[in-house]
């Protein structure tokens, strides 16, 4: 991630940060998840990568479940 926010690659900035996010919800970690996932929706908004936001939308609805 730290490669792809230096040199400019905000597509792949935007995956990593989506997979990361998943990763902290599949291990119970839904402050990080919450975190990541919103920097992810945004970037993923920014890139106009509508799945990617779909995805990130899906797994933040997810942190709000009981």
């Amino acid at each position: 991630m730290q490669i792809c926010e230096e040199i400019g690659a905000k597509f792949e900035l935007a995956r990593s940060l989506l997979a990361l996010g998943a990763v902290h919800l599949a291990c119970a970690n839904r402050a990080e998840a919450a975190t990541v996932l919103t920097k992810a929706k945004a970037m993923a908004q920014e890139c106009e990568l509508e799945q990617e936001d779909s995805i990130a939308q899906d797994l933040l609805a997810k942190l709000r479940l009981p």
